[in-house]
């Protein structure tokens, strides 16, 4: 059958055609679909009743319009080349595409079409078309894309992952917030089965898990949290807390399993850690008070999760559609009422808001409670949602006032043992020096005595004077100095007594070392207990190394070190304790004070047990001047 190509510009209507047989007519009458034949020159020859209904004008005006008259004009072009394109090939299947027709009022109508050839020419129709009034099936198909958007945003701005999985196993959704879980993206997990981020031995049983349930429809794990640990794509293990739920899908036979995961590996650190300090920060990690909802930028409540309901004791479908400040939440005080309204038209403009509030729960108390409200943005960096957000850090708040109790009643034990070292400093100092004028008085033997009672004394108010040293609260006066000759100072001092036994002190300070803020007498008298002690464990002829280098842009190690017989493995927890000695005339306070020293600005010090050089090796953390 020779073609034509259908002329895209019509000089205007034509005469109807006759129409065919009344059965005929009475069928194209009966479909609710459109049926149009149309000629050789693109115009329509034939149309039933619903082409009338669809294009607004009466049968008798719809024939004789060209055949693209019908589609919107910004579709003209894509569907003339459609046709050409179509005309150009063999026929032999029909052609089908979509595309938006020109009502009489103004509207447009979603059609689906389909053009084949006539099955035989009859006046002057070459080809048959068929098109379905698909406007109502867009329409929903849109706002079910808006509903989609809308929980797609509300999960996406959520700090836990969420993953959803088919009773199989395999995947369906994962959301962004996973990656930062498990190291995979969205698109790397969906299609994958949920056993990538299992352990054994889950990962080998978890497919029998699932047969089982497909049988019996039981579960242990279904509305419930429960801790397990996952495996992240770089194979590392972690701790997470799972919530898995059922969710029956309208239209389909199976439901899906949704799992929220919360990576709960700090809490779990900081639980041990702290477990015998009576958990004490333990609540900080324990969220009583947490809110996550989704506002329109107006403030009213679209969406609200299930912790969320549960402390509002409100049903869900009451809270949704509230303005914010008028939920439970926050309807006990009208100025945080009036606060919140201003932190939502400033979350609205693209601001984050982030605020310490205090609410009141159930049960009378006071919560305070870390609130935030963040808002969400669309490609063109509009305001389109906001999520807030709410964190119990009731506890968290506590602690901090009970650990700046304890550190105000430790300073006040620090000055009281000041004021009693001072007061029994001063009489052994009183009765020293009166021995000591004694002692040109008496004879040989008594001398004797006297002069170990000397010794003893004075031994006394070393110890009451490192004592003393150690209790008082260390007042910084805290300057910039070149690291040198603080190293310099410390081995000036020691020198002499260095020199007596044949000990070598070396000193090795990186040119590039920066400059220190520190007090530089403190530093210098803990390096200088550093190099005593090493004077005291070293041998006839040994060696002792002080070393400095920059660590980063923030800090520079010193480094004390000998090659004495090191430290026993036994004494290290004890090491730094004050009073623990093991040495006939120690007092136990050098090295406490030195940890004291180094803490005070900020750093720290550790020890080796058995340095490069064989002995012991401290190392001192000092800030960089800045």
């Amino acid at each position: 059958m020779e073609t034509h190509p259908i002329s895209p510009d019509p000089e205007g209507p034509r005469e109807a055609q006759e129409h065919g047989s009344p059965l005929q007519d009475q069928l194209l009458a009966a479909t609710r679909d459109v049926l149009i034949a149309i000629g050789d020159d693109g115009c329509i020859t034939h149309a039933n009743a619903a082409a009338s209904a669809v294009f607004g004008l009466p049968v008798s005006q719809v024939c004789g319009k060209n055949m693209l008259e019908i589609v919107t004009a910004d579709e003209r072009k894509r569907c003339r080349k459609a046709m050409e394109n179509w005309l150009a090939g063999s026929q032999r299947d029909a052609l089908v595409f979509e595309c938006h027709l020109a009502h009489a009022d103004g509207s447009t109508r979603n059609a689906l079409w389909r053009l084949a050839p006539a099955s035989e020419s009859a006046n002057g129709a070459q080809y048959v078309a068929c098109a379905r009034d698909i406007t109502a099936l867009r329409e929903a198909e849109r706002q079910a894309s808006e509903r989609e958007v809308r929980m797609v945003s509300l999960v996406a701005g959520m700090l836990d992952a969420v993953i959803t999985i088919d009773l199989n196993g395999i995947i369906q959704f994962a959301s962004d917030s996973a990656v930062n879980f498990f190291g995979y993206t969205p698109e790397e997990m969906v299609g994958e089965n949920i056993k990538i981020i299992m352990p054994e031995p889950h990962r080998s049983e978890h497919d029998d898990y699932l047969e089982r349930y497909r049988e019996t429809g039981e579960s242990w794990i279904l509305n419930t949290t429960r801790e397990f640990q996952a495996v992240r794509k770089s194979g590392a293990r972690f701790w997470i807390e799972l919530s898995v739920s059922r969710i029956d899908m309208p239209g389909q036979a199976e439901p899906l399993i949704c799992g929220t995961i919360r990576d709960s590996t700090a809490r779990r650190h900081a639980e041990d850690a702290l477990k015998d300090s009576e958990n004490r920060l333990r609540a900080i990690f324990d969220q009583e008070f947490q809110l996550v909802g989704l506002l329109d930028p107006s403030g009213r409540v679209l969406e609200v999760n299930r912790t969320a309901v549960k402390k509002a004791r409100t049903p869900r479908h009451e809270l949704l559609g509230l303005p914010f400040w008028k939920t439970p939440w926050w309807n006990m005080d009208s100025s945080l009422q009036i606060r919140l309204k201003g932190w939502i038209r400033r979350a609205a403009r693209g601001e984050f808001i982030r605020e310490e509030t205090t609410h009141v729960d159930e049960g009378g108390n006071e919560r305070v409670v870390d609130f935030s409200l963040k808002p969400i943005l669309n490609e063109q960096g509009d305001v389109i949602l906001l999520l807030p957000e709410g964190r119990d850090i009731t506890e968290l708040k506590r602690a901090q006032t009970r650990e700046t109790q304890m550190l105000k009643a430790l300073a006040a034990i620090g000055e009281s043992s000041s004021l009693l070292a001072h007061e029994i400093k001063n009489p052994i100092t009183s009765i020293n020096l009166a021995l000591r004028s004694m002692v040109n008085k008496l004879g040989v033997d008594e001398r004797s005595v006297l002069e170990d009672l000397v010794t003893r004394m004075q031994r006394l108010e070393h110890t009451m004077r490192r004592t003393l040293s150690f209790a008082k609260p260390l007042e910084l006066d805290a300057k910039c100095h070149d690291v040198l000759p603080l190293v310099l100072e410390a081995v000036d001092s020691m020198q002499p007594d260095a020199e007596g036994r044949g000990v070598d002190i070396e000193v090795k300070v990186d040119q590039a070392c920066p400059p220190v803020r520190v007090d530089s007498g403190l530093i210098e008298e803990a390096l200088g207990n550093l190099v005593a002690n090493s004077l005291q464990a070293v041998d006839e002829g040994g060696a002792i190394e002080l070393s400095a280098l920059s660590l980063s842009s923030d800090w520079v190690e010193v480094v004390v070190q000998d090659d004495g017989p090191g430290i026993p493995q036994s004494l290290l927890p004890t090491l730094f304790r004050p009073f623990v000695t093991t040495k006939d005339d120690g007092t136990g306070l050098g090295l406490a004070l030195v940890k004291k020293i180094a803490e005070e600005h900020g750093g720290r010090v550790d020890v080796e047990t058995h340095g490069p050089l064989g002995g012991a090796c401290f190392r001192i953390k000092l800030p960089v001047h800045k």
